[in-house]
This record gives C-alpha cells, sequence and structure tokens, in this order.
C-alpha cells in the first residue's frame, strides 16, 4: 500500500508543509520531510485522475518521483535520488488505481485547505 501524508506544517512560513511518501515501511524522502506548498502544487499539474505517466521532484533536496500507469489498473512509483552522475532509483511501489486516486484525492484536498489551485 502507498500513500501521500501531507499536512500543514506549523511554522512561521505558511508555505512549508510536511509530505512524504509512506509504503510498505518506509518513506519517501523521509518521514516528516518538509517541502514548498509550491512543490505539491506542481505535482498537480503532473498527477490527474487519468494520468498514464510523469514525473516530479521535491523543491528542497535531491529528490525525485516518477509514477507509470502500467497496465489496466496498476501504476509504478519510482523514487530516485539525483546525484552529479544523473538519477539514481532508490525504491519503487506498485499501487492500484484505488491508491493512486486516493493520493490525487490528498494532493487535492490539502491544496484546497491551503487555499491554492488545486488538481
Amino acid at each position: 500500500m502507498i500513500e501521500i501524508v501531507v499536512n500543514k506544517y506549523d511554522f512561521k512560513e505558511d508555505t512549508i508543509s510536511t509530505v512524504y511518501f509512506s509504503f510498505d515501511g518506509k518513506y519517501f524522502p523521509s518521514k516528516d520531510w518538509t517541502d514548498y506548498d509550491a512543490t505539491i502544487r506542481v505535482w498537480s499539474s503532473i498527477l490527474s485522475e487519468n494520468g498514464s505517466s510523469g514525473s516530479a521532484d521535491f523543491m528542497d533536496g535531491p529528490y525525485h518521483f516518477s509514477v507509470e500507469r502500467m497496465s489496466g489498473e496498476i501504476y509504478k512509483f519510482t523514487f530516485m535520488i539525483e546525484y552529479l552522475s544523473g538519477l539514481k532509483k532508490v525504491d519503487e511501489c506498485l499501487a492500484s488505481r484505488d491508491e493512486y486516486k486516493r493520493i490525487i484525492s490528498d494532493i487535492k484536498s490539502f491544496l484546497d485547505e491551503v487555499g491554492t489551485t488545486s488538481i
């Protein structure tokens, strides 16, 4: 099972939030990672209800992920770190269509909460 954890971070800047992926007892980029809300807004243009594939990054740090729609109702999330020599895959996770839709819904709810453009 994969999910996205995205919550408004109680910080003096209102543009930072907690955002990370949780899957198979692992976290990417790490548990309680914080990043800019703008990062999540960019993801909303990449991930969509009928999405096929795309890639995105975290604003803070060398962390990237891609999503590829496999055959049928399965999506593959690939998690990568960027080094000087290029991107290196560090993990991947398969997601059902329902899990994928839940991730989109969680992102949309978050963007609605912070009052920005949503999916």
